[in-house]
């Protein structure tokens, strides 16, 4: 058993390490993934021609900038991560049985406790969360104002710099996502790690 024990407590650090690379890796990719698509449509919207600007309302196209595109991103990341929580459920498992249901229960007791410890990564998280937010109304605003004006910056050939600014914002709301996606994973691998000990 003390073989066992030292065997599994080498495994859970190597898996908790694994995960968090993979969900930060997820996290910047479905945020790469959401901006690369809202990017090309502003795009396209920007440069449709003047009869498709005329027929849409503005407020159709700012709900595909923000809330389809999300969606869009929000079912890739959902899907890729189900399918690696698949993976390490079916690992844990079976570590967990093989070694005995006690150990279980003390190891749920410790993550428990270290769940108390792990306050500090949650108030990283919540601050990134106010940026992201604020990048997010930025951003929004931004998208608002272009396309109110969006007749007139064709007028005067300003296209390019509408589209140059939205997508700025649209990085810097990618890097705030990417960077609460590292906060989400580090606290997961401690928890793990933690748990393990």
């Amino acid at each position: 058993l003390p073989e066992l024990l030292l065997v599994y407590g080498l495994i859970i650090p190597v898996l908790a390490k694994l995960q968090s690379t993979q969900q930060s890796m997820s996290g910047a990719f479905r945020e790469a993934f959401i901006r690369s698509w809202r990017n090309r449509l502003y795009c396209s919207l920007s440069y449709a021609n003047w009869m498709f600007t005329l027929r849409h309302k503005k407020a159709v196209m700012e709900n595909l900038l923000t809330t389809e595109v999300q969606r869009i991103g929000a079912v890739t990341h959902l899907f890729l991560r189900m399918l690696s929580t698949l993976v390490l459920l079916a690992v844990y498992l079976t570590l967990s049985l093989y070694l005995s249901w006690p150990m279980t229960l003390i190891a749920f007791v410790a993550g428990l406790s270290l769940v108390a410890c792990l306050l500090i990564q949650n108030k990283k998280a919540k601050h990134t969360g106010y940026h992201a937010c604020n990048h997010r109304q930025a951003m929004f605003s931004t998208m608002s104002e272009h396309f109110s004006g969006m007749k007139i910056a064709k007028s005067h050939g300003n296209d390019q710099r509408h589209a140059s600014a939205f997508c700025e914002l649209s990085r810097k709301v990618e890097k705030v996502q990417t960077g609460f996606f590292r906060i989400q994973a580090k606290t997961s691998m401690l928890f793990k790690i933690g748990s393990a000990i």
